[in-house]
């Protein structure tokens, strides 16, 4: 015998279609480890992006190093890529003496 369809069903369903849920990418990924050291006018930030119960000594990061540099009234901001890539196969506890570029 076939299901019928009842009215609470059938509302549920057109809210669906009305109101779809979206979802973004980044409600997937846990946040990143942020590392940031000001010396003068330079600040140093590190972001590592990796899946959650990822060990910091684990070669499984994506990382990334953003250089702001103020001089006078003008900032400067880089951002590089650990091995000049978006890999996830880099160490977070590596990342001050990885090679970055973009």
């Amino acid at each position: 015998m076939p299901h019928e369809i009842t009215t609470s069903e059938q509302r549920k369903a057109n809210d669906q279609e009305k109101h779809p849920v979206h979802k973004t990418l980044t409600e997937h990924l846990p946040a990143p480890l942020v590392d940031e050291t000001v010396t003068g006018g330079t600040t140093i930030t590190f972001i590592g992006h990796a899946a959650i119960g990822t060990s910091t000594s684990d070669p499984l990061w994506k990382i990334l190093r953003v250089t702001e540099v103020v001089n006078g009234g003008n900032t400067i901001t880089t951002t590089e890529y650990a091995d000049t890539d978006v890999k996830y196969d880099n160490i977070w506890d590596d990342r001050a003496n990885l090679k970055y570029g973009r």
